[in-house]
């Protein structure tokens, strides 16, 4: 019995760590900030659209319809109760080209 009591203790403990260290590293706004500033750094001229890391700086691209696409920077776990309606920054149009068309896609992006 003392065995198996000892096996949740430790079992607990190690997930208040995990807890802990998410608290440290998820949530700790200055390094996430930095994170991004160094992540954007090296990327001022590129010339392809692959060449950027999108997943590593955005938390989520929500592409509303072909004319508007949201990029989302932060943290947050429900998205469905979210007000998309916000103006956000760094807001522009782009012309894109497929085939002989081209469409215009607006978008934006909201930090959290």
């Amino acid at each position: 019995m003392t065995v198996e009591i000892k096996n949740q203790i430790r079992k607990k403990l190690v997930h208040k760590v995990n807890l802990e260290n998410d608290l440290l590293t998820k949530y700790n706004v200055d390094a996430y900030v930095l994170k991004i500033k160094n992540l954007i750094k090296s990327y001022k001229s590129i010339s392809k659209v692959e060449e950027f890391p999108f997943r590593e700086l955005f938390t989520k691209v929500i592409v509303e319809s072909r004319d508007n696409i949201i990029f989302i920077i932060g943290k947050r776990d429900n998205f469905s109760d979210m007000d998309f309606d916000n103006s956000g920054i760094l807001n522009g149009e782009i012309t894109y080209s497929v085939r002989k068309t081209h469409f215009k896609t607006s978008h934006n992006i909201l930090f959290l």
